[in-house]
């Protein structure tokens, strides 16, 4: 912070870091939060957040990609629908 002084963390700051975490880069989260990036990472570390984007996406990815079963019957989830 500017003026030197630290600011404690609130439980509705530390839900908008749990929140945020993972989505965007850990610059754009402290900005966010009106935070420094090393005292966001400092407070996501210190209650067992992950600031990974890469976790995120996998996550993400792996819910919207088809499943096993679907490309071993060869369902192709990208076939056009026009005949």
């Amino acid at each position: 912070m500017a003026d030197g002084k630290r600011r404690p963390w609130t439980e509705e700051d530390n839900a908008k870091l749990r929140s945020l975490a993972g989505t965007m880069k850990a610059h754009a989260v402290a900005r966010d939060l009106g935070r420094t990036v090393g005292a966001t990472i400092m407070q996501a570390t210190k209650l067992k957040i992950s600031m990974s984007r890469r976790q995120y996406r996998l996550l993400h990815n792996r819910q919207a990609a088809p499943s096993l079963d679907d490309r071993k019957q060869g369902a192709n989830p990208i076939q056009s629908t026009d005949a």
